[in-house]
């Protein structure tokens, strides 16, 4: 009996089956994260891919029964892309070199939520006498306040993100 392997319109490859016929586990894929977004059973995979300038991000299910539990799988690469004015950062940034030469660059982290295990990292890369500010996003924190600021060239911040807040490592 053929319980699966061809792709569905929703994203979901699979499901996967044991041998007594009981659904173990789904192989899914799509956009944003699956933390709070998707219900599955644990051993379920997913792949992120918001556009297709982004990389392929992969996620296991851990633990729980509903949509929470995944955990974003380590990569061998990381994005990097240079910003020189203000704007928000996605859960894809991985280093994010600002340039503040005509301006206070005020970047705003994305949602802490959805986004357990998200490590950002940003870097100040001009001589300028402007700052580089890393803001969370809404009422969220970083370290418990309301952020961050980088002042001298080659500073750099790294936050990671628990879910509620985000932690500067």
């Amino acid at each position: 009996m053929d319980r699966g392997g061809s792709l569905a319109p929703d994203g979901l490859l699979g499901p996967l089956f044991f041998s007594d016929g009981v659904e173990a586990a789904t192989v899914s894929h799509g956009t944003g994260s699956p933390e709070g977004a998707l219900a599955a059973n644990p051993g379920s995979i997913y792949t992120r891919r918001d556009s297709p300038d982004d990389a392929t991000v992969l996620y296991w299910k851990t633990s729980g029964s509903g949509t929470t539990g995944w955990v974003a799988a380590a990569s061998t690469t990381v994005t990097v892309r240079e910003v020189t004015e203000s704007g928000g950062l996605t859960a894809q940034d991985r280093v994010v070199l600002a340039d503040a030469t005509a301006g206070v660059v005020t970047l705003t982290l994305p949602l802490a939520a959805g986004n357990v295990g998200v490590v950002l990292t940003v870097k100040k890369i001009d001589v300028s006498i402007n700052n580089v500010v890393i803001d969370g996003n809404g009422g969220e924190t970083i370290d418990e306040g309301l952020g961050a600021t980088i002042t001298s060239q080659f500073e750099s911040v790294t936050v990671c993100s628990d879910g509620t807040e985000w932690w500067i490592l």
